[in-house]
């Protein structure tokens, strides 16, 4: 924000005051404005803001926990609180809106200096969370401390790619098909074998056949063919819904995307 004095007389001088917002802002800190006037020696002058934003109390690596891993897996995560520009802290109270999807603890290494607060996921369906932890402190200047917490738990199938696009394409070009062809791969995170029972897709569209890796039982290939003579001019969509006998990924869902022209 910029605060100035409109208008100068000869010989006389004028405030200029730019204030920065240092809010969720933390190390080193420059701002520039440019001052417009009619003086035809200096039509413009530049003038400049700069320092170091020191957090009251610091979060250790940062504000945020992302919980990611399979439903059985033991999913943690922490954060480090550490008294930098306040004497000391205590936190007086925590909540949380994630309703039972983790548990935390917090533990004291240094009273009113430093905390710790470690963070474990409770959810175990396939899907995905956010929330945040509320930490209360006794401090006036830093009253609250918000920790934001994100949770991916994934199925025990992966697809790679989640999208299969295929790019732009001349319906009037006699392209060959192996030009066209897109490979999609399925693996077990956990190394297993396992089945695809059914593919559901537009089949006017595209052609997908399965490959099985050699030795491998723990990965599949997908390869998709798209038949240009059924598709419109313009954007074509589809999605491909690759079913499994896993039960922790009974289905896997990816985006089919080509655009002819």
């Amino acid at each position: 924000m910029v605060k100035y004095d409109h208008s100068i007389p000869p010989g006389g001088k004028g405030n200029i005051t730019l204030r920065v917002n240092t809010k969720n802002r933390r190390g080193k800190l420059t701002k520039r404005a440019l001052v417009i006037t009619n003086d035809p020696a200096n039509k413009g002058v530049k003038i400049s803001i700069s320092g170091t934003v020191k957090a009251l109390i610091s979060v250790e690596p940062r504000p945020y926990v992302f919980l990611t891993g399979l439903p059985e897996d033991e999913i943690t995560g922490e954060v480090r609180l550490l008294a930098e520009e306040v004497p000391s802290f205590k936190i007086k109270k925590t909540t949380d809106n994630l309703k039972g999807k983790i548990e935390y603890k917090l533990i004291t290494v240094k009273e009113g200096k430093e905390y710790i607060l470690r963070v474990k996921n409770r959810y175990k369906k396939q899907g995905s969370y956010y929330g945040e932890i509320d930490l209360l402190t006794d401090n006036p200047k830093k009253p609250k401390i918000r920790i934001r917490v994100s949770g991916r738990i994934r199925g025990e199938l992966e697809a790679i790619p989640r999208v299969v696009y295929f790019g732009r394409v001349a319906s009037t070009s006699d392209v060959p098909p192996q030009r066209l062809t897109r490979q999609l791969i399925v693996r077990s995170l956990k190394k297993r074998a396992f089945n695809i029972v059914a593919l559901d897709y537009n089949k006017k569209l595209f052609n997908i056949e399965i490959e099985n890796e050699e030795n491998r039982k723990d990965i599949k290939r997908l390869k998709i063919v798209p038949l240009l003579n059924n598709m419109k001019k313009g954007a074509n969509y589809d999605l491909l819904k690759i079913k499994t006998d896993v039960k922790t990924s009974p289905e896997l869902s990816i985006g089919l995307r080509i655009f002819v022209d």
